[in-house]
């Protein structure tokens, strides 16, 4: 006979494996639309934003109830509280490919020389490591795997770096360019945005090493094992 709080965790679980792939989808579109300065998929990113909540608000109730019906204790306890955790971090991380897409009507709306050249030339390293970050974030959920979250944490301070680094080459190109300066803000928004997912796939991971191992690395803890 199958254990009821086993078999709810079991749903649980594969619920929230569909609202990571959700959001990981959304934030890929997000970052492609912005990449090709093209209005087509604006809507779609901001539509699908809005199962994205819906799926949210599903999860934080169902996390609830279950804690209500079988007052979980130890490893079913440490997990429930986690999904609890990821699902806002997933939510903040829906809301910023939201923040990310609308900036696309700046450059529809201003052809000039920063255009998808400009663009190209800024973000795509920085971008290339934070969906790592996201994958690897979870893909250590779904696989219960605290080394690769622990691989998530560590390429964090590169991803700081290279906005720092970003950062420095847009302010150059302001005063190079100012004209272009409208577009050039929004691609110094969007660093930001990228660098707060890149952070909160941190979180997710240190959630992960967290319920499957008990072990809290937040402010400095242990990273190495």
């Amino acid at each position: 006979m199958v254990n009821p709080i086993e078999a709810a965790i079991k749903d649980l679980n594969n619920q929230f494996i569909r609202y990571c792939t959700s959001v990981e989808e959304n934030v890929h579109l997000a970052v492609k639309t912005f990449m090709q300065s093209e209005q087509v998929n604006v809507q779609t990113v901001i539509d699908k934003e809005k199962e994205i909540d819906q799926m949210e608000i599903a999860i934080e109730e169902e996390c609830l109830s279950i804690m209500a019906r079988y007052q979980p204790l130890a490893k079913d306890l440490r997990f429930i509280v986690g999904i609890l955790k990821m699902n806002n971090d997933l939510e903040r991380i829906g809301d910023l490919a939201v923040n990310i897409v609308k900036k696309v009507k700046v450059f529809s709306e201003n052809q000039t020389s920063v255009s998808k050249e400009g663009v190209s030339f800024f973000l795509p390293e920085m971008i290339q490591k934070v969906l790592d970050m996201l994958k690897k974030s979870l893909d250590s959920f779904t696989k219960q795997d605290p080394h690769l979250a622990r691989e998530v944490c560590k390429i964090d301070d590169e991803v700081d770096h290279l906005k720092q680094e970003m950062k420095v080459l847009v302010l150059n190109k302001m005063k190079d360019s100012p004209d272009d300066l409208r577009q050039l803000s929004s691609v110094l928004r969007n660093s930001y945005h990228l660098e707060r997912i890149a952070d909160l796939s941190t979180n997710i991971a240190e959630d992960v090493i967290y319920f499957v191992e008990g072990d809290i690395i937040r402010h400095g803890g242990l990273l190495e094992k």
